[in-house]
């Protein structure tokens, strides 16, 4: 299928539904696949070696990432409200 061709089948389908044709056309459970392949690679500097740069798979869009390392946002991290 073209990229064109998979665009407009998944156009307007929810999470749950993307789920259910990995699992239907492919064999693929997205809740067993490790966390790299579901969210991708997130680069930043750690906190302390500002040289250091760090790998990690999370969801950037949750809260909980920016909880733990207020220190990326600089002077803004308070006002992600």
């Amino acid at each position: 299928m073209s990229a064109t061709n998979a665009e407009k089948e998944l156009a307007g389908t929810l999470a749950r539904d993307k789920n259910e044709i990995l699992f239907s056309k492919f064999g693929m459970n997205y809740n067993n696949e490790e966390e790299m392949y579901k969210k991708g690679t997130v680069l930043f500097r750690g906190q302390n070696a500002k040289r250091l740069v760090e790998a990690n798979h999370v969801d950037i869009i949750k809260d909980d990432f920016w909880e733990k390392r207020p220190w990326i946002l600089g002077d803004r991290a308070g006002k992600l409200e």
